[in-house]
């Protein structure tokens, strides 16, 4: 879902957390070396923007993985957002930690690139002493969000590009590369609406989880 689409909908009342790709940031020319991007100007100046239009309804609670440009876009979004800030706090499952082994799983996606790589992870083709089982990975990602759900608060969650797409094949055909690649800040909604919740990467379209 885009950036746009993520702020209009957070102004429902059914809303209760956002989870987002962090925004612009340097280039990366080899996944082994990923971690040490920071945001750009431009990054941090989306951020800011994005924390200026989210609804001052209710305060947020900010989460944000342990890479830099995670933390960065939450300082952003703190900095600008014109209600109140309840917390802003590192989320151990917002980054890899489905990945156990590294250096294979990077190298692979040097070779093949991001929508491969979430595939060939789908249809089984890593040990499992390398990756985590991608429905597992999914499943501990929403358990956490749901088990976080607070009437009271909005939580905005900023997470990663591989965190996103692997959230957004409950909708999307993940094998036929069938979707859009999560732009920075682009992401997901999550809902609570009479006793369910619901998942949306869609504005149009929502899925009970």
């Amino acid at each position: 879902m885009k950036r746009e689409d993520i702020i209009r909908l957070s102004y429902t009342k059914e809303c209760f957390a956002v989870v987002i790709r962090h925004s612009v940031r340097e280039v990366i020319t080899d996944a082994r070396q990923s971690l040490y991007q920071l945001l750009t100007p431009e990054g941090k100046e989306l951020a800011r923007n994005f924390g200026m239009k989210l609804p001052k309804t209710k305060p947020i609670r900010l989460y944000h993985s342990h890479v830099e440009r995670c933390k960065e876009t939450a300082e952003c979004i703190r900095e600008s957002f014109e209600g109140q800030v309840h917390s802003l706090s590192c989320h151990d499952l917002l980054t890899g930690f489905y990945v156990f082994d590294p250096e294979p799983i990077l190298g692979d996606v040097n070779e093949c690139g991001n929508f491969q790589f979430i595939s060939n992870w789908f249809k089984g083709l890593y040990s499992e002493t390398h990756i985590m089982n991608p429905y597992l990975a999914r499943q501990k990602m929403l358990n956490a969000f749901i088990n976080n759900y607070n009437e009271n608060y909005l939580d905005i969650y900023i997470s990663h590009d591989w965190n996103i797409a692997l959230l957004s094949s409950i909708y999307y055909d993940i094998n036929e590369h069938n979707y859009p690649w999560p732009g920075f800040m682009h992401g997901i909604l999550l809902e609570h609406n009479e006793n369910q919740f619901l998942f949306s990467c869609d504005p149009d379209k929502k899925v009970i989880i």
